[in-house]
């Protein structure tokens, strides 16, 4: 298909163009898909999953900045992440189809990075050595997996157009997430781990609502028979032994009495 030039601006009337204030989610939309068909080629195609260790790391990082260009052209209080953002549960009340519009683009944009974590896991699975810049990485790309779970707070199953846009982007988000968890030990694992039996629940609900698709119960039933989510269940589902406390060596009083004593008649002598 051969490109061709289309109209720049804006049609005066702005019929089937949303907006919120400044934004224009037609341009941003468009260059969204550009960004992404780039980090297909980087990293997704047969000739990019060939390539070695290093060069794939640097193509990660590099789709981590493109992403984090194109998020940089909203205004600054819509940026995916920023604090001014109404909160999941604010959405969730708000019938607004411009702001569920830019709360899906976020969506979208934190599943790229689930993405970019999938490439980051199947390195460090491979090369288990430490690389400068991934163990950050890697802390954002967890931040991103947790963004897209929690949308669970802000989609009523009453609102069926908005559950179906973004309903799908959860069974790849859960499933990486259980590939994180590795210490149940850990308060921020059971917290994730709570994360994930919500968006499972929140899944089987939208299955049991009458809907006629078949590929949602398909992605469901990969992920709960999956291994990383059969092992993580497992390990919760089984007492959590303590940590090992530090060893601290203690010295019984009258040891110590002794000790001190003799201390006392050496200085004496």
């Amino acid at each position: 298909m051969a490109d061709c030039n289309t109209p720049t601006d804006f049609p005066s009337n702005q019929i089937s163009l949303p907006s919120l204030g400044a934004i224009r989610f037609g341009k941003l939309f468009a260059d969204f898909a550009r960004v992404k068909f780039e980090v297909y080629n980087l990293l997704y195609t047969v000739e990019a999953e060939q390539e070695d260790r290093d060069s794939r790391i640097e193509s990660v990082l590099h789709c981590e900045r493109k992403f984090h260009k194109w998020a940089k052209s909203m205004p600054q209080s819509a940026q995916p992440g920023h604090a001014s953002f109404p909160a999941a549960h604010t959405i969730r009340t708000q019938d607004r189809v411009p702001l569920r519009e830019l709360f899906r683009l976020h969506i979208e944009y934190h599943s790229c990075h689930v993405g970019l974590f999938r490439v980051y896991q199947d390195i460090r699975e491979s090369s288990p050595t430490s690389v400068d810049g991934l163990d950050d990485f890697r802390s954002r790309a967890v931040e991103s997996i947790r963004y897209v779970l929690q949308l669970v707070d802000a989609v009523p199953l009453s609102s069926s157009p908005f559950v179906w846009s973004v309903v799908f982007f959860l069974p790849n988000a859960a499933f990486h997430m259980c590939r994180h968890i590795t210490d149940a030990r850990d308060e921020e694992a059971r917290s994730d781990f709570d994360l994930i039996g919500r968006t499972i629940q929140f899944m089987r609900n939208v299955i049991n609502s009458g809907a006629e698709r078949t590929d949602l119960n398909i992605y469901y039933n990969h992920l709960v028979r999956s291994k990383p989510y059969n092992a993580v269940k497992k390990t919760f589902q089984q007492p959590i032994p303590p940590r090992p406390l530090p060893r601290i060596r203690v010295v019984p009083p009258h040891l110590n009495r002794d000790s001190e004593a003799s201390e006392s008649d050496s200085e004496a002598d």
